[in-house]
């Protein structure tokens, strides 16, 4: 197997188990700002960024 394919093998890897923490940590809490949190300390660490930001949009409909 080329250096490639063990690259996109890890990539893989890591994204999934990236995801897999995410899951589990919003499995432990229904309260959102407590999964928003969570969520962007788990993808700040997999990205290794010192911020992240989680915005919320609204639908126009619900703005008056």
């Amino acid at each position: 197997m080329d250096s490639l394919k063990i690259q996109n093998v890890k990539v893989s890897y890591d994204r999934a188990n990236l995801l897999e923490r995410i899951a589990n940590r919003i499995r432990r809490s229904l309260e959102l700002p407590e999964i928003l949190s969570a969520t962007a300390a788990e993808v700040q660490s997999f990205l290794g960024t010192d911020r992240v930001k989680i915005y919320k949009f609204h639908n126009d409909a619900a703005v008056k």
